[in-house]
């Protein structure tokens, strides 16, 4: 028994011991940051960066742990920005009088109290005995910040011909609250008011889903305006440094590439509840969620938009720090069913069970998906990731046929070169993405692979091929640089007919049993060429940034249609994505 009980310890001692605290938003550029650390081996450990978002403690102790021998000029200032913006220890540590002794008293956040913890002091008697003064162990932290979101630009669209010129503007307002209680219990709130005109491909897709991408409820204004308010929130609680639980509203993003073909952050917040362990090499995750089954236009009178539900379960084993190796699964599920509500599936609370076991018990009612995400760190300068991502497959119909319609699946495979050149801080992303048709649909059209009409996965949803290269530089400490093109083809509905592209129909109507390949049905094609250029505040988390792209988009029997537009902003604690296909 003490053997074993060593073990366990010795187990649960080789990794990190993390405080908790609010999660780092998706998008933020420190992400960036961690994958050149990882890719460097910098930080001495194998970093699980495959599912995200990162908790700020986790990330301020990657940080502290980094390597900086041989590290250039720019990039060790790069990481010190970074720890000002992560770390509340170091940020504490350099802090100043601020304004009227009470805000921006740490230069980074509008107000702010950190008190550590106490330890225990311990001292001897008169008889020589040690003895100790309890401390106060509590440790406490809150910070209260500004969200903004400025911006002005113009857009001249072919998609448009009849005013092919328009304003572009962002108009967020909002504020944030985050910290932590004991170093156990975490928590983040966050709140905004939004208008806004988006430039007239988003439009377009808010007209075709009801949606705007990434929000949820949204009212229009001046003819070509969205009106919409944000919100999420959640709490953090770790009893023991090697678990952590996150209940609230929020998102995730699964994987190592620019986007993901298992789930990513392009639809909106959802409710869920979240379990993270880490022991030994391993780290696995339940993912819990209470989603929604958009009716578009739906009346108040006939009551609250349909509930969804969705399951996932990640583990991922990483033999030596520079390998990652992952499994995946998911279930989707809705409590109405052809043959009458079934409510809430308890079955699929259980965190350690084999997915597809339990949902063929059940008679096989759901949309169940599973995959292999996979992550090689070469030469301290390249990295190679990718996915797989299997809805169903069956080999047994390739005996009566090619292109069964239900063998659906998504494909990933990319590479990070950083330091391109020998230029420091120069840094190459280069990634493809397929899915053929119907992945991600279901029969029952409320068992679909989205969430408020928008897609969990990739934003083309199914029946695509595309292609994403992204380069990113720092030539100045406070100067950060982003160029990214991206060419997509799709297959789209023709004529009224499924052709599996369209992830929202369900998929017993597709076209045919066989035959099937990527890309059928009437072809759209569409690239698209943006950079990015962004200027550091002080030591703020705030960035003056000029965003300019050009796109181009043809479906077929049509004319290439050309968009241009730019755009100046000013972003405060509220990181951006760039805004592609």
């Amino acid at each position: 028994m003490k053997k074993v009980i060593s073990i366990v310890l010795g187990l649960l001692g080789s990794l990190t011991a993390y405080g908790q605290d609010g999660d780092v938003l998706l998008n933020d550029e420190v992400y960036h940051l961690v994958d050149r650390l990882d890719i460097q081996g910098r930080v001495g450990m194998a970093l699980p960066t495959t599912l995200k978002p990162y908790g700020r403690e986790q990330v301020a102790e990657w940080l502290a742990r980094t390597d900086t021998t041989g590290m250039g000029r720019r990039a060790r200032t790069w990481l010190h920005r970074s720890r000002v913006l992560m770390d509340d220890a170091y940020c504490q540590a350099q802090a100043g009088h601020g304004i009227w002794g009470t805000f921006w008293t740490n230069g980074r956040d509008f107000y702010g109290y950190y008190r550590p913890a106490k330890k225990d002091s311990v001292y001897k008697d008169e008889h020589g005995f040690r003895r100790a003064i309890k401390g106060r162990r509590e440790a406490f932290k809150v910070y209260a910040n500004p969200v903004l979101h400025l911006g002005a630009g113009q857009e001249r669209s072919e998609l448009r011909p009849q005013d092919p010129t328009q304003l572009l503007f962002r108009n967020t307002r909002g504020a944030s609250l985050r910290g932590s209680v004991f170093g156990k219990v975490g928590f983040y709130t966050e709140f905004t008011d939004n208008q806004a005109i988006f430039p007239q491909y988003v439009r377009s897709q808010i007209a075709a889903t009801a949606a705007i991408p990434g929000e949820a409820f949204f009212k229009t204004f001046r003819t070509n305006g969205h009106d919409y308010l944000s919100a999420r929130g959640y709490l953090t609680y770790s009893p023991i440094p090697q678990l952590r639980f996150k209940l609230g509203r929020d998102r995730a993003f699964w994987g190592d590439g620019y986007q993901s073909m298992l789930l990513s952050n392009y639809a909106t917040d959802y409710y869920l509840l979240n379990m993270n362990v880490r022991v030994w090499k391993l780290e696995y995750q339940s993912h819990f969620t209470q989603m929604t089954d958009l009716i578009p236009n739906k009346p108040d009178v006939i009551g609250a938009q349909p509930r969804k539900y969705g399951v996932f379960h990640h583990i991922a084993f990483r033999p030596v720090k520079e390998v990652s190796i992952g499994f995946f699964e998911n279930v989707i599920y809705a409590p109405l069913l052809p043959n009458g509500y079934r409510g809430f599936e308890l079955q699929y609370l259980n965190p350690l069970i084999f997915y597809r076991a339990v949902e063929q018990s059940l008679g096989s009612p759901d949309n169940y998906a599973m995959g292999l995400t996979t992550k090689v760190n070469l030469w301290k300068r390249l990295q190679l990731y990718g996915q797989v991502n299997l809805d169903d497959y069956n080999f047994g119909q390739r005996k009566n046929g090619s292109g069964w319609w239900g063998n659906k699946y998504g494909l990933q495979a990319g590479f990070k070169y950083i330091d391109v050149l020998g230029i420091e801080t120069l840094d190459l992303q280069v990634e493809a993405n397929t899915a053929r048709p119907y992945t991600y649909s279901h029969y029952n059209i409320s068992g679909n692979y989205a969430h408020y009409n928008q897609p969990l996965a990739h934003p083309l949803g199914a029946n695509f091929r595309e292609f994403t290269a992204i380069l990113r530089y720092q030539p100045l400490p406070r100067i950060f640089m982003t160029g990214m093109v991206q060419a997509a083809q799709k297959g789209l509905d023709l004529s009224g007919l499924n052709y599996g592209g369209n992830i929202l129909r369900s998929n017993v109507t597709h076209l045919q049993d066989f035959g099937n390949v990527v890309l059928q049905g009437q072809a759209y094609r569409v690239m698209s060429l943006h950079g990015r250029m962004s200027y550091q505040i002080m030591r703020l988390n705030a960035f003056v940034e000029g965003d300019i792209s050009f796109r181009t988009e043809q479906t077929e029997g049509d004319q290439v249609r050309r968009t241009a537009w730019a755009m100046l902003s000013l972003r405060w604690n509220l990181p951006q994505r760039i805004m592609g296909l």
